[in-house]
């Protein structure tokens, strides 16, 4: 029996692009129409591939700014194409602006349990820093909105590691999520990416210095967890087992995940593919009834264990180590980065610390070289 598929909208258009966004956006809503036709057509093609759908990730861009009558229109043919579970756990990314009593019951109609607010700060300097376009103020009102109007599951969106960010500004920011008792908190580390405004910056006029960022990392670790909150994942505090994200562990996990929309990336077996990142080419590809698909890769057996490593020690749960094809010398660097604190040995697991989810993109190399 096939198992169930996580599902991922990309809804790419949004108000204006941010300083340091690379996703691929479209600040205009001059396509919405031929977008949601296309999207719907993209649906319909996979419904004879998916049977059952237990996660509905709607991210962006800024999903939220659809509104609930367009936001309709995809459920609607979500629910009409796939077999979905009954306890979907179906998120929304949403930015405070959209947020008011009436939004919040609209989307509870459709089925969404799960809003992701994208907040990022409470500071209006650092909001203005970031592009954000709203101010502390609006951040409060849409929580409050929020936790008065939404029985699902509350999660937010921050960002650290600006030149804001030294530990007692950062401590306030988390004290200020944690008095609206968040389900779920994501901290993202600042990243500067190529071709945004802040590439074009001095990086010390952006962000910490890593030495910096490092030891405000490892305290947000320390203070979230000692709040209640389960460090699963890199970037990820959820409160208790219950509010860890599924969908979002699909990828980690290496579960069975489709992408619909343009530049969306999708996941089954060995084989990974994505779509075209260009939204006229999206709608033109499909109303032609082709799938948008830009290009598609089998894993080898290689590829296969380094992604499965990479991924997993991205996570609290870790990996097996009787999967990985371990010579005696890479059980010795094993012991090795357990001593210095990077890894936890347990059970046949290899078990990330907070320091080593800081160097989680180069452990796997360590692991394996």
């Amino acid at each position: 029996m096939m198992e169930p598929v996580g599902l991922y909208i990309h809804i790419p258009f949004c108000r204006k692009r941010c300083k340091y966004c690379d996703f691929f956006t479209i600040p205009s809503l001059k396509l919405l129409t031929p977008y949601l036709q296309a999207v719907k057509k993209e649906i319909s093609l996979y419904c004879t591939t998916i049977k059952k759908v237990d996660t509905i990730y709607l991210g962006g861009g800024t999903p939220s700014i659809l509104g609930v009558k367009n936001l309709e229109v995809i459920m609607d043919e979500i629910l009409k194409s796939f077999d979905v579970s009954a306890k979907c756990e179906i998120s929304l990314e949403a930015n405070p602006d959209d947020i008011s009593k009436e939004f919040i019951q609209g989307i509870s109609k459709l089925g969404i349990n799960r809003v992701v607010l994208g907040i990022q700060s409470f500071d209006d300097a650092k909001l203005n820093f970031l592009g954000r376009g709203y101010s502390g103020s609006k951040v409060r009102q849409a929580l409050e909105i929020l936790r008065v109007n939404f029985r699902g599951s509350c999660c937010l969106d921050m960002i650290y590691g600006t030149v804001f960010d030294n530990w007692k500004f950062w401590e306030k920011e988390l004290n200020s999520a944690l008095s609206y008792f968040p389900d779920h908190i994501s901290c993202y580390e600042l990243t500067i990416h190529e071709k945004t405004v802040f590439s074009r910056f001095k990086r010390n006029d952006v962000k910490l210095d890593d030495n910096t960022f490092r030891g405000i990392y490892l305290n947000t670790s320390r203070y979230l967890s000692h709040t209640g909150y389960i460090h699963y994942e890199v970037s990820n505090y959820a409160l208790g087992i219950g509010n860890i994200c599924r969908h979002n562990m699909k990828y980690w996990k290496r579960l069975s995940y489709v992408g619909i929309g343009p530049s969306a990336h999708s996941f089954m077996g060995k084989e990974r593919w994505w779509n075209v990142s260009s939204l006229r080419k999206y709608i033109k590809l499909l109303a032609s009834g082709e799938l948008p698909t830009e290009a598609r890769e089998v894993l080898g057996p290689g590829q296969e264990q380094l992604e499965y490593l990479a991924l997993g020690l991205r996570t609290k749960d870790g990996v097996s180590s009787s999967v990985l094809s371990l010579n005696e010398y890479g059980f010795k660097r094993l012991g090795i980065l357990e001593k210095e604190g990077y890894i936890h040995l347990e059970g046949g697991k290899i078990l990330p610390t907070p320091l080593g989810y800081l160097v989680s993109d180069s452990l796997p190399v360590e692991i394996l070289d």
